[in-house]
């Protein structure tokens, strides 16, 4: 499936140091995802050393459409 990164969501990344490889792992090897706001999904990645990306999400048109992301040490 194709990935679309929002504005928003890219200020996020650079903001948070996140890489778009690290969103496309959490959105593609996701271990969790849960409800969100307004129709939209969380997925959660837990990567190797131990850090969580959790990748808010749409899916429109065959497409994630990225809204948010964040990344926590688990």
């Amino acid at each position: 499936m194709r990935i679309y990164i929002t504005h928003h969501a890219r200020q996020r990344m650079r903001e948070r140091g996140i890489t778009r490889t690290q969103v496309e792992d959490c959105l593609y090897h996701y271990q969790i995802s849960r409800p969100g706001d307004k129709g939209k999904v969380v997925y959660d990645y837990t990567d190797e050393q131990g850090y969580r990306t959790s990748v808010t999400a749409t899916n429109e048109n065959d497409r994630w459409v990225v809204v948010s992301v964040w990344r926590i040490q688990a």
